[in-house]
C-alpha cells in the first residue's frame, strides 16, 4: 500500500507540475504579446512625434522662417546699393578733393 500511495502522490505531482508548466507558458505567451506590441506602440508614437514636429514647422515656423530670409535677402541687397553709393560719393570726393590740392596757389 505504501507503493500506491506514492504513485498516486507522484501521479498528483506531476499534475501540479504540467498545469503549473501550462500557466507558466501562458503568462511568458502573454509577456511576449504585451512587449511585442509596446514596442509596436513605442514605434508608432515616436513616428507620431516626428510627423507632428515636421508639421508644426512646415506650418507654423516656415512661414516665419521663410520672411526672415526673405529681409535677410533684402537687407543684403539694400547694404551692397548703401556701399555702391557710398563708394560713388567717395570716388566724387577724392576726385574732387584730389584736384583741388593739385592746383597751384
Amino acid at each position: 500500500m505504501d507503493v500506491e500511495d506514492e504513485i498516486e502522490e507522484l501521479k498528483e505531482l506531476v499534475e501540479k507540475n504540467i498545469q503549473l508548466s501550462q500557466e507558466t507558458n501562458r503568462m511568458v505567451r502573454r509577456m511576449r504579446r504585451t512587449a511585442t506590441w509596446g514596442w509596436i506602440f513605442q514605434i508608432v508614437w515616436w513616428l507620431a512625434v516626428a510627423g507632428a514636429t515636421g508639421a508644426a514647422y512646415y506650418y507654423y515656423v516656415q512661414p516665419y522662417v521663410a520672411r526672415v530670409e526673405h529681409l535677410y535677402g533684402v537687407t543684403q541687397e539694400q547694404t551692397q546699393h548703401w556701399n555702391n553709393q557710398i563708394g560713388g560719393f567717395l570716388k566724387l570726393f577724392g576726385q574732387n578733393g584730389s584736384s583741388a590740392s593739385t592746383t597751384p596757389r
